[in-house]
This record gives C-alpha cells, structure tokens and sequence, in this order.
C-alpha cells in the first residue's frame, strides 16, 4: 500500500482526471466547512482507491456508477455520470450499462438512473 505521501501526490492527476473543470475555489467551500471529509477522499478516495493499477479509471467509474444505480444514491449518481463524460466514456456505453444493470438492480432503479442520465446529458448539450 502506498504511503501517505504518495497517495497525496497522486491525488491531483486523479482529481484532474475526473473533475476537469474542479479548481480550489470550487471545492474551498466544502473543504473549509468539512476538511477532514476533504483530506479522506483526497487522500484515499481519489489518492489510493482512484488511482491504482488493478482497473483503469473507466472500469473504476463504471463500478461506482453502478453501485450509486443499485443504491439509489441520485446525487452522487448524477456527479458520476458527469465524471463518466468527461473521461470519455459515451451516452451509448451509459445505456447499455443501464441495460445491463436492469438485470441485475431492477427496473426501477434503472429507470431513476436514466432520469439521472438524461438530466446530465441534458446539462451538457447531448440530447434535447
């Protein structure tokens, strides 16, 4: 397992990966209200979990996605899908794990993640 100061070294490029347009001022708000929150998932969610070797960082936001789906969690969904975009994964590849997940987590969880799906494609210009 990495030291700390490797995970925090790693944590940028993570960051930059997943969160593009993500600055300090954007973040500064939560970081001051919560900052041991912030230094976790600096630290071993984007710097350890995020960033090693065993998947690469699509798989990893396909696992998550799915997981946020089968839980319900629309918020975070709804930041996940947005990450998903921005590594490149595609509104085709979004549905056919929304398909594949039908099976696997219900049908109703499915249908709210696509309202979540289409709310982010939406936002971004994708479908109208």
């Amino acid at each position: 397992m990495a030291t700390t100061q490797e995970r925090l070294a790693r944590f940028p490029a993570t960051r930059k990966k997943m969160f593009p347009g993500q600055t300090e001022a954007t973040v500064s708000p939560q970081r001051k209200a919560f900052p041991q929150l912030f230094a976790l998932t600096e630290e071993v969610v984007l710097g350890e979990v995020w960033s090693r070797p065993g998947l690469d960082i699509n798989s990893r936001s396909f696992c998550t996605m799915s997981v946020l789906t089968a839980l319900g969690r629309t918020e975070e969904l709804k930041v996940h899908m947005g990450v998903a975009l921005d590594l490149g994964i595609t509104k085709d590849q979004l549905e056919e794990m929304l398909v594949h997940l039908t099976v696997y987590c219900g049908y109703p969880a499915v249908m709210m993640a696509s309202r979540v799906a289409v709310e982010v494609l939406r936002e971004r210009g994708l479908v109208s």
